[in-house]
């Protein structure tokens, strides 16, 4: 296992470079780079760049350079963090990456508490009252969840916010704090629009956790009887007349083992030796002690 370990971490780098390598090529593919997509953006919002200008750009960003020596400035300003500027945004990369980063962490940890609180609870009652009404609004609940397209459930909610809440639904944030710094003011309006997103991330997951945690509860009430069965019919085997799990009610073999041990220890002595209409009793007490010790042993190589 620690060689594995090892080769996966010595082969992770060279896996790396290689992907780097295929998708700085697949950036630079298409005709022209972002220097003339960014002019022609311009022109169409009426400003203009001169031929100086955009010369310039071309030096200071590399552009009028190989392939290679390209994806060399790439991957050095990458190696000392640096991700380049963005030319729309007039900002660092890296802090746009890192604000997009920092709600993405945000919106994931809202979706995966949902899931968690209504999965864990709705899964064990399921398991544990069956065909109940609930277990059947669970099971309902479970099948919408993950049928339902995950663009429709957005729509529905995004209707809902704006038309019974008031709530913009533009993103994260209310159009005045787009762009404003945090602040207390930020961060409440952030949670009055982040449920949205989150409800339609966990949906889907909520309803496969729901089955998987109905299912392990299921199996580990079967396991527990089981082990009650199972001590139960191993103290019978011992001599000792222990009734069944709780709530449960003798079975037909219980009773037959009950009251053909009955006869065994007691015998007719009347004549000096048994009756000889209490060998066929004596013969089941046979066969009934005979499946409870198949049933301890049984059980006993289950628990093992």
């Amino acid at each position: 296992m620690f060689r594995y370990i090892i080769q996966r971490l010595l082969l992770l780098p060279v896996l790396i470079l290689l992907f780097s390598i295929i998708v700085f090529g697949l950036v630079q593919a298409p005709p022209g780079d972002f220097l003339t997509s960014y002019i022609s953006t311009l022109a169409a919002s009426g400003s203009s760049m001169d031929d100086a200008t955009v010369e310039a750009l071309r030096v200071q960003f590399g552009v009028d350079q190989p392939f290679m020596v390209q994806y060399g400035r790439w991957m050095s300003g990458l190696l000392r963090g640096d991700l380049g500027r963005s030319l729309e945004y007039q900002r660092s990369n890296a802090d746009l990456i890192g604000e997009r980063l920092l709600l993405t962490i945000a919106l994931a940890l809202f979706a995966f508490v949902i899931t968690w609180i209504i999965a864990i609870p709705a899964g064990i009652y399921s398991a544990t009252h069956p065909n109940s009404l609930l277990d059947y609004f669970f099971t309902v609940l479970n099948y919408v969840g993950v049928a339902i397209p995950n663009f429709l459930l957005a729509l529905v909610l995004m209707w809902f916010a704006f038309d019974r809440l008031g709530i913009s639904i533009t993103g994260l944030f209310s159009p005045e704090f787009v762009q404003a710094p945090w602040s207390w003011a930020r961060v409440v309006d952030l949670l009055k629009h982040i449920w949205v997103p989150a409800i339609v991330l966990g949906v889907a997951g909520t309803a496969r956790l729901t089955r998987v945690m109905r299912e392990l509860a299921g199996r580990a009430e079967q396991a527990v009887r089981h082990h009650r069965s199972c001590e139960g019919t191993v103290r019978m085997a011992a001599g000792d007349e222990v009734p069944g799990p709780p709530g449960v009610q003798p079975t037909h073999q219980h009773d037959r083992l009950v009251s053909a041990a009955a006869l065994l220890r007691q015998p007719d002595r009347r004549h000096g030796h048994e009756h000889s209409e209490h060998r066929p009793a004596a013969a089941a007490g046979f066969a009934a002690a005979g499946y409870v010790l198949w049933r301890a042993a049984s059980c006993s190589s289950t628990v093992s």
